[in-house]
């Protein structure tokens, strides 16, 4: 039976215990306990946590079950939003559009980069500004 899992030993989950001190580490299957592994490493878990539940269960299945879980803090939608480049309401955690007015995808909608320093010549920001004019014709 096809699991999803990447090569490892299933019976042993080598994450850091200190994650999991409010259930019984040895009782913990990486398979039916996935979505339950993956919140508390993306909550609590530091960048080491992170390669290895990578290197657990690949990013297509963390994306998955991410979209599952109900109970992720504001940091850990924030990361994987960004992570996985999804707006914070793809992420279906309980959060609406609006919640966060300052997420990359609405800033993008919003803001308008220029190339501008202040080494440009006279002749390039006529050029730009021409570009710029044949675009909002």
């Amino acid at each position: 039976m096809q699991t999803g899992l990447k090569q490892l030993n299933k019976s042993k989950i080598e994450f850091n215990k200190a994650l999991f001190w409010d259930v019984q580490f040895d009782s913990l299957d990486i398979e039916t306990h996935a979505r339950f592994i993956i919140e508390r490493v993306v909550s609590r878990g530091n960048l080491a946590d992170w390669n290895l539940l990578k290197k657990t269960y690949g990013k297509k299945r963390i994306q998955q079950e991410a979209l599952q879980i109900r109970s992720l803090d504001q940091k850990a939608v924030s990361f994987l939003s960004a992570y996985f480049g999804m707006e914070k309401t793809d992420s279906s955690v309980g959060y609406q559009e609006g919640d966060f007015p300052i997420s990359m995808g609405r800033i993008s909608q919003k803001i308008f980069s220029l190339p501008m320093h202040p080494h440009l010549g006279a002749n390039e920001i006529e050029y730009i500004g021409e570009k710029l004019k044949a675009m909002t014709v």
